[in-house]
């Protein structure tokens, strides 16, 4: 495996917990091991800079799932291995990766230790995504939702969008189309991880490395049932609910409605239906701390699955 010796370092100063003395702290502790640190704090030079074509023994993120999903976005699937300090709002693939959360010199020792995980990636329309996609009401919040907003009321800022959207939101039928068969419902979900933010844990057996998308198709998206989704989602026993929804695996995923509906792309807004899915199984590495549990979640925190 190869020695690191430079460390492509992306920092998102507009993450909900990015500080500049955290930044040189961590830039310190690899540099006094000897190693060269290049760091990148204008998002904006995404992807143009010729510094992304220059080869790296590793990229390191220190920002939120947005910024990781940026930087896998920017290089070529496996050039570089991706380390993160999680500064941001949900950092929903650092816990996946069982990388800590609030010692960033801690999380900065994952890189040293070097030991690599190969995970899937989701792909649509020439993007990549790490976390899920979302159809439909989430896709419509993800389109009000504004950067400064998460920097300034963090997971609050998602609720006020949520309560805004819910007010003029009106559920469109949405046909799933897939190698295992064809679905309706008024939502849908394509899971990689099994949290879907904060403490939100829908699909306890999703994996991301398995080479399939976890997929949740609701039937039902009106306030009483979007509340009874998120206290499931949070541990609440709600077996009546499983009329209201399916849960299948799949590699490959077509969605159509008319009209056209909202899509979220890792917490941000991708565009709107049509999107046709697929699967990179293994295709990129990241840093963690060892061979992780197939069960992530708390014990019954995870409903669905």
């Amino acid at each position: 495996m190869t020695k690191i010796t430079s460390i492509l370092l992306v920092a998102n100063p507009y993450a909900g917990r990015f500080r500049k003395a955290t930044l040189n702290q961590v830039s310190a502790f690899y540099r006094t091991k000897g190693i060269y640190v290049k760091e990148i704090l204008d998002l904006s030079v995404f992807p143009a800079s010729n510094i992304f074509r220059k080869r790296w023994d590793a990229a390191l993120v220190m920002g939120g799932d947005g910024t990781v999903n940026r930087l896998v976005n920017t290089f070529s699937p496996g050039a570089v291995p991706i380390g993160i300090i999680p500064t941001g709002t949900g950092n929903v693939f650092a816990r996946e990766l069982g990388i800590p959360l609030k010692d960033p010199l801690k999380a900065a020792s994952v890189v040293m230790r070097n030991h690599r995980r190969a995970v899937d990636l989701g792909y649509i329309d020439g993007r990549y995504f790490l976390l899920m996609t979302g159809v439909g009401f989430d896709g419509e919040v993800a389109s009000i939702l504004k950067w400064k907003q998460k920097r300034a009321f963090g997971i609050w800022a998602y609720v006020l969008a949520a309560i805004k959207t819910f007010l003029k939101f009106k559920p469109t039928t949405v046909r799933v189309e897939t190698e295992v068969g064809t679905w309706h419902g008024v939502g849908v979900l394509l899971c990689n991880t099994q949290r879907y933010g904060g403490p939100f844990c829908f699909i306890r057996e999703a994996r991301i490395d398995d080479g399939y998308l976890d997929v949740i198709i609701f039937k039902k998206m009106d306030m009483i049932n979007i509340l009874r989704y998120l206290l499931m989602a949070t541990g609440f026993s709600m077996g009546k609910l499983r009329k209201n929804y399916s849960c299948f695996r799949a590699s490959r995923i077509n969605v159509y409605s008319d009209p056209a509906v909202g899509v979220q792309m890792d917490g941000d807004y991708f565009g709107s239906t049509p999107i046709s899915v697929s699967v990179l199984p293994r295709c990129q590495e990241f840093f963690s701390p060892g061979q992780q549990s197939r069960y992530l979640c708390i014990p019954y925190s995870c409903a669905l699955l």
